[in-house]
């Protein structure tokens, strides 16, 4: 399932508005704008939404979602709005047909599948009725479940959990958390578990071809470090790998921070390839402390990797050799007045996309020199 469009907003009517209009989204994004304009806080508030239909009591003061899904065909929509902490709309429709409705005391009606028939129901004001997860009773409920789950975020200008280690208990399964990006070596080592060998190979072969020349990785006890407690205790392990000009292993925080985002990205895009999920990856401010070529490389291999492997894509970036180097058929352009946010693209925008590409200008131009501000104003106007 993708996420075929969202809007938003909060506080509406007060000093403190801010909404995004209506962003419709593609298989692959690149959203481009200005410092402050909202970019992160767009691919915030997408993933804030998977966290949400994750938490069964409301942890969000405020805000009001539309969001609109595209399921083999079906389309899904799911409105909620939430004020003071309180659940005051809850909306759920598959193609024509709703299947949830609540208002603001928590009642209402939902679609009880075995049944056949729209019961009443009454919850409470921070529960989520589309929390109520039951297959047999509920079973429009999974695919959403399912998007939310596969919904990951890297912020890439951190240090996405460089410093942080796995700590592994021989009594205790090995678990991954998909939307955890700070523990990247339990994602790396359920990759290895649940493929033929072919994650790994994976791994080295799109590393390399970002411009990290590597030859093996995996994950071991760091050196300095406290290896067991006892015998058959816990072990503190890390990613390290092996590079063509270094006999030693590198360990992961001896690895440059630029050099351990790339890496923590292709894990997790492998993860995805080698389990076959269909998820929805968000990468704010991609190519942060990369040079020009590793992060051409590194988005021409992620825009690759999700056009081949049902991978929803969304990054933000205000790099100009960023820009250069993404279609404007990706470009997602943010515009912000005040609290109101707008996103123009090649298909609500095509006449003023379709005419730049004929003034021979690079990316950068259209977003640096005004021309889509100027095109888009005109197009607001008539």
């Amino acid at each position: 399932m993708k996420l075929v469009s969202i809007k938003y907003s909060e506080f509406e009517g007060h000093s403190n508005e801010w909404k995004l209009d209506e962003l419709q989204l593609f298989d692959v994004n690149l959203i481009v704008g200005k410092n402050a304009d909202g970019k992160s806080r767009t691919v915030n508030l997408i993933n804030g939404l998977s966290k949400l239909i994750l938490t069964p009591n409301l942890v969000v003061s405020h805000g009001h979602y539309y969001a609109t899904f595209d399921d083999k065909g079906k389309n899904i929509h799911y409105e909620i709005a939430i004020f003071n902490s309180l659940i005051v709309k809850e909306l759920l429709a598959v193609d024509e047909d709703i299947f949830i409705e609540r208002g603001a005391d928590g009642s209402g009606k939902m679609m009880n599948i075995e049944a056949n028939l729209q019961l009443k129901v009454k919850l409470a004001q921070k529960n989520l009725a589309i929390s109520r997860r039951d297959e047999v009773q509920y079973p429009y409920l999974e695919p959403i479940y399912r998007w939310a789950t596969n919904v990951i975020h890297f912020a890439f200008n951190t240090e996405l959990g460089r410093n942080n280690y796995l700590l592994l208990e021989s009594d205790k399964p090995l678990g991954i958390n998909i939307k955890d990006t700070q523990t990247v070596a339990s994602a790396f080592l359920m990759g290895k578990k649940y493929s033929d060998g072919r994650f790994k190979k994976l791994i080295i072969e799109l590393f390399n071809k970002v411009g990290y020349h590597i030859t093996d990785i995996d994950c071991a006890p760091p050196v300095g470090l406290p290896i067991k407690f006892e015998n058959s205790g816990p072990q503190t392990v890390g990613l390290r790998v092996k590079e063509n000009d270094v006999k030693a292993m590198v360990e992961q925080h001896y690895m440059s921070t630029g050099m351990f985002r790339a890496l923590a990205v292709i894990i997790y895009f492998c993860y995805y390839i080698v389990t076959k999920h269909s998820g929805l990856i968000l990468i704010d401010d991609i190519g942060e402390g990369l040079d020009y070529e590793r992060s051409s490389n590194l988005i021409k291999i992620l825009i690759e990797e999700s056009n081949a492997n049902n991978i929803q894509l969304v990054m933000t970036t205000n790099d100009r050799f960023v820009m250069n180097n993404v279609s404007l058929d990706y470009w997602q352009i943010i515009s912000r007045n005040s609290g109101q946010v707008r996103m123009n693209n090649h298909v609500n925008s095509k006449e003023i996309f379709e005419e730049f590409k004929f003034t021979g200008l690079n990316n950068f131009d259209f977003f640096a020199t005004g021309f889509f501000k100027d095109g888009f104003e005109n197009e607001t106007s008539n």
